[in-house]
């Protein structure tokens, strides 16, 4: 158990509680101007708006005495321990989702969850905004599910506490991380491909600006891989923060980017910071902007015209010094002259428009992402050249993220470091018809876009009947049907 005790002029209170996230009293969270305090083994920390603050059994405001160290059991240990260990202070340990990207994990506490003031933020639905904590201890580390709703998974196991002592997966909500052994790589690969190229030299000359950005392409290319590079290189000093506009309840949209008062609405118990807010001085990566409600949108034009916004409930203003980034991959021109997207936003969005090509018009970078991806692997894994035109060969219909989800998978499951063919389980391929189906798909959208949007004249350059084209745009990107109202895209200015 953890003893605080917080004394200010006259008010003072003493709480003993277990590890875990608890709320302040009233006057602890006034005074000390946090929401919780987290308590877990040898650390405390105060969360806050901008996250966690670590105290120490001298800070000034919080008396706080440590719980006695008490003896730990591994999970699962029955299980032989990998050649690596967990438990080498040198041996660095990353926490690694299915994209790729890599998060340091260090004896300080990392607070995991869909909340943007997270260590490490989850853009799934299904993730509590405050899942979980984990931080490093001699032998390995300690994982504290905080009452999550949807629990926290180890090698399948549902765990309120863990101490795990080699590589393992981790689920959270429908999100799959792996502990790995070995440095994080931040080096960005240079990869082959003229439209990547391209795409680098445009990223470089744009990142030092605070126009804004929209990057389109198929889900699993890589757009927030960009938006963070563009982040990087801007010189920004503020953080980047990622929001995912599918995954937000359309009730709750406007909360999410601005933020509310207490009292805005019911269940509003407290304010509540936006992602605007979190991203002060900084980024805002608006993932799949074609999803937000159409009031939402309005109240976005706003904010980038005016560089103020108003949190839900508010009755002032507040300036921001935001860079917006969004991403799509949908036809936002076609929802546009559908009437579900508004047609000012979006030229207020779209001044710099960044396109990044589907894997597999571009499969010579196929062999520089895998080799690249292996040879971080614990053991550094290599490919065989057998293995490389296997890979060369998919479609990949789900793009970067599939191949490094393949490549992961071998490297799990696998023990001899050079990769075979056999190894590389492309899980449930498509058949002949299903690929002709997908790149027929691929070229009435190229055809569509190339005409401006014109149903007749795609239909005239490809030789087949408008029912055709109306049945490709409906799987690729939900376009309406014949009996609803087109409206051409104007060139009006933003």
């Amino acid at each position: 158990m953890h003893r605080f005790t917080f004394v200010h002029d006259t008010e003072s209170a003493t709480w003993v509680v277990p590890d875990g996230l608890h709320a302040l009293p009233d006057g602890a969270a006034r005074h000390l101007q946090a929401r919780a305090i987290l308590a877990v083994a040898e650390h405390a920390a105060l969360f806050d708006s901008h996250g966690l603050r670590e105290l120490s059994p001298t800070s000034p405001d919080v008396a706080w005495q440590k719980q006695p160290r008490r003896p730990l059991v591994p999970l699962m240990p029955e299980e032989p321990t990998v050649p690596c260990s967990l438990g080498t202070n040198d041996c660095e340990l990353n926490l690694v989702d299915s994209r790729g990207r890599t998060w340091p994990i260090t004896g300080e506490l990392m607070l995991v969850g869909r909340h943007p003031v997270c260590t490490v933020t989850i853009p799934d639905s299904n993730v509590s905004a405050l899942h979980c904590v984990m931080h490093r201890i001699p032998a390995g580390i300690r994982i504290l599910d905080l009452d999550s709703t949807n629990g926290t998974f180890v090698n399948g196991a549902r765990i309120h506490e863990a101490y795990v002592t080699r590589p393992t997966s981790i689920r959270l909500g429908d999100t799959l991380f792996e502990l790995a052994t070995g440095a994080a790589s931040t080096e960005i690969v240079e990869l082959a491909s003229s439209a990547m190229r391209e795409l680098d030299r445009i990223v470089a000359r744009v990142a030092p600006t605070t126009a804004p950005v929209l990057i389109s392409g198929e889900s699993g290319v890589g757009k927030e891989s960009i938006a963070q590079r563009l982040h990087a290189s801007s010189g920004r000093r503020g953080r980047f923060v990622a929001l995912n506009a599918a995954v937000i309840t359309p009730s709750l949209a406007a909360s999410e980017l601005f933020g509310h008062v207490r009292g805005a609405f019911t269940g509003a118990e407290r304010d509540r910071t936006g992602a605007f807010a979190f991203a002060a001085a900084g980024t805002l990566f608006l993932d799949e902007v074609a999803e937000l409600p159409l009031e939402v949108q309005a109240e976005l034009l706003r904010v980038l015209e005016q560089r103020a916004m108003r949190p839900v409930g508010g009755t002032h203003d507040v300036q921001v010094d935001v860079r917006l980034i969004t991403a799509t991959h949908a036809d936002l021109a076609a929802r546009v002259r559908a009437g579900v997207f508004r047609e000012d936003l979006f030229h207020r969005i779209c001044v710099i428009p960044l396109h990044m090509a589907p894997l597999r018009e571009r499969p010579e970078d196929v062999e520089t992402l895998a080799r690249a991806f292996v040879s971080r692997q614990l053991g550094r894994r290599s490919l065989s050249a057998a293995a490389i035109e296997k890979l060369k060969g998919h479609l990949w219909p789900g793009n970067v993220r599939q191949l490094l989800n393949v490549l992961r998978r071998a490297c799990v499951l696998t023990d001899h470091n050079v990769l075979e063919p056999a190894d590389l389980d492309l899980g449930p391929s498509l058949s002949s018809s299903d690929q002709l189906g997908e790149l027929m798909r691929s070229m009435v959208l190229q055809a569509y876009q190339s005409t401006g949007g014109s149903v007749a004249d795609t239909a005239r350059i490809l030789g087949i009947n408008r029912a055709a084209i109306y049945h490709h745009l409906r799987e690729r990107m939900g376009r309406p049907r014949r009996n609803q109202q087109e409206r051409p895209l104007t060139s009006s200015a933003a």
